[in-house]
């Protein structure tokens, strides 16, 4: 996802083994329900608190492999 002055992009319209340049709806569509469901999960800051900071900063940097999964 990428945000625009006008919206946000909904990108990742990979779909294994369709070499196509065409967007498939099925795919689209998908992708557009998890971005629907990531923002819907997101809580509402507190009055007053700056949106999207987090209290205070780690105190220790995760490892690399933290961010990713065992399919990635």
């Amino acid at each position: 996802m990428n945000s625009r002055r006008d919206g946000i992009i909904v990108g990742n319209l990979q779909d294994p083994g369709n070499w196509s340049l065409e967007p498939d709806e099925e795919v689209r569509q998908r992708n557009v329900n998890a971005a629907i469901e990531f923002f819907s999960s997101m809580r509402v800051p507190r009055a007053g608190s700056a949106a999207g900071c987090a209290p205070e900063p780690p105190r220790v940097a995760p490892p690399v492999e933290a961010f990713f999964d065992a399919e990635s």
